[in-house]
Parts: structure tokens; sequence; C-alpha cells
């Protein structure tokens, strides 16, 4: 396999592997036992107890994961794959598309 093989298909299954670790974090984590939380919310500041926020990631981060490499990557790697006719991998990005903006949807109570 060339070179230029493996990075183009690590590159087209960037944003399936990022959604999987979305998925399956909340899962595993948990019972590494050693954070309190898969994602932590560092937009509040936490005061009384004196017990810092322990999470893998912190929400801001996550959210910036989102909107500078997710999304660009998930409409660059779906017109690409269209162009080439990969329709496997254009099938997978446009369901983690929808599964994505039906989760966001769902989560804002747009859905009900």
């Amino acid at each position: 396999m060339k070179y230029s093989s493996l990075i183009r298909t690590f590159l087209l299954a960037l944003p399936i592997l990022w959604v999987l670790f979305l998925w399956l974090g909340p899962i595993v984590y948990p019972y590494l036992n050693h954070y309190d939380d898969f994602v932590y919310d560092s937009f509040v500041e936490y005061t009384g107890d004196g017990k810092k926020p322990s999470g893998f990631m912190s929400s801001g981060l996550m959210l910036d994961i989102y909107l500078f490499i997710y999304f660009p990557s998930l409409f660059i790697n779906a017109i690409y794959t269209a162009y080439k006719k990969l329709w496997w991998w254009f099938g997978s990005y446009v369901l983690l598309f929808f599964s994505t903006l039906v989760s966001f949807a769902s989560s804002i109570g747009f859905l009900g």
C-alpha cells in the first residue's frame, strides 16, 4: 500500500473515528477510574467545595474541534468522495451528518 493511499484513507476516516470516539468515550472512560466525567464544563466557575472538575476534555475544546475540524472535514470529504465516486465513504458521511444534526436538534429541544 502506498503512503498516499494510507494518508487518504486516514483523512477519509478521521470524521468517522471522531464520532466513534465521542460515542464510545462516555461508555469507556468511567471504567478507567481516572476522570470524573468524559467532558467537563469549562464555562462554569466552580467554587465552594474546592474540587476542580476533571474530565478527559473540556467542553470548550470539544466545541472548537466540532467547529473547526469535524464539520469542515466532513464537508470536504463528502465532496471529495462524491467527485471520486467512492459511494461507501459518501454514504457514511451522509449518515454521520444527519445523525449529528438530529442529535444536536434533539439536545436543544427542537425535536420535542
